[in-house]
């Protein structure tokens, strides 16, 4: 996992630009400056090292991924944060790295994946994550398909709450 902020919070400050990010950062969640305000301390030569390092690596991926036609996790491997954990900058970025220990290295190592839902009606949401080599999307869809197809389409979300006049 350090590996991969090491390599993505300075892609993101690179987005966003330096500037900006200090010009601007009263009006972001402080989750987001707390968790990018260490990428204006990252190295260029540091962070050139985790480019090569990840061209180096990213053949690897493929070639394990050769035979495979997806491989499943949860999409989340814990039940669903509370506002409290979303809105404290401390425990907002434990729960950040906890949060996308599953999601994070798909995208790291393009790789595809979808996220099947699979809870029981009026439970919590909970997502089967199928992962497939990246190029695959069209498999990686009819496998999702086929997934639920074995155990049911989702349970549609009750929005009338949301919908309802204020």
């Amino acid at each position: 996992i350090q590996f991969l902020n090491d390599f993505t919070t300075p892609e993101f400050l690179a987005v966003i630009g330096r500037k900006r990010l200090l010009a601007e950062r009263d009006a972001m969640t402080p989750l987001t400056v707390e968790r990018t305000l260490p990428a204006l301390d990252v190295k260029a030569d540091a962070y050139i090292r985790l480019v090569w390092r990840r061209r180096e690596l990213a053949p690897l991926i493929k070639e394990r991924m050769r035979g495979l036609d997806a491989w499943l996790t949860p999409t989340i491997g814990m039940v669903a944060p509370t506002l409290d954990e979303i809105t404290d900058v401390e425990k907002g970025l434990a729960l950040e790295a906890r949060l996308g220990i599953n999601t994070h290295n798909v995208s790291m190592w393009s790789l595809c994946a979808a996220s099947v839902p699979v809870q029981e009606p009026g439970d919590l949401p909970i997502g089967l994550q199928v992962v497939s080599a990246g190029g695959t999307e069209a498999r990686l869809l009819a496998i999702c398909r086929a997934i639920e197809g074995e155990i049911g389409a989702p349970p549609l979300p009750d929005l009338a709450p949301f919908l309802a006049p204020a």
